[in-house]
């Protein structure tokens, strides 16, 4: 009985509510944390010498954060649902390129294919958006000779980067405590 009274407490939310908060956040997130990230990688004692990653290299690190977020959808909600609130969150996050939103579309859809590869093989998405991120700033060029050799990440660089990225996942679990999503 007192469930039945905890869950009726929760507010209704349409599903356009949530997902433009849901955007805002994240990408609120991506801005004042990229530069973080950037300088954990370019200063990073485990790499042998800078990637060099700049500020304007934040494009590719928001799609690499906008689909990590998008597979935790799998885990919450049924998954006619997760396709729809895909298609809704990266029409609604256009807005932060400044580019051809049909070349962004683009680029969400060929960058997909190859981070479901990385969910498939990793546990996590955040250790995903750790090997995307690896991979597109090309972070292997930087490592010392064995693990540049063997092309793999040095695992205390890997996991550290994970740890930080871990950050910028919406935690749909608290959210889904307040508010139910009509969907």
């Amino acid at each position: 009985m007192l469930s039945f009274f905890k869950l009726s407490r929760k507010k209704k939310e349409k599903l356009e509510i949530t997902i433009s908060k849901y955007v805002k956040s994240i990408n609120d997130v991506i801005d004042s944390g990229f530069i973080e990230i950037k300088e954990f990688i370019n200063e990073n004692n485990n790499l042998d010498m800078s990637p060099g990653i700049k500020d304007d290299d934040i494009r590719w690190f928001r799609i690499i954060i906008i689909l990590g977020n998008i597979s935790e959808l799998k885990n919450h909600f049924e998954e006619s649902q997760v396709s729809k609130m895909k298609d809704m969150i990266i029409e609604n996050s256009l807005s932060y390129f400044n580019r051809n939103s049909s070349i962004t579309i683009d680029h969400f859809i060929d960058y997909d294919s190859f981070f479901n590869q990385l969910i498939s093989i990793h546990d996590s998405s955040a250790k995903a958006m750790a090997y995307a991120i690896f991979e597109k700033y090309e972070i292997n060029k930087c490592q010392v000779d064995l693990f540049r050799r063997k092309n793999e990440p040095n695992p205390v660089f890997i996991h550290e980067l994970k740890n930080l990225l871990s950050h910028f996942l919406w935690n749909w679990s608290d959210y889904l405590k307040k508010f139910k999503v009509s969907i």
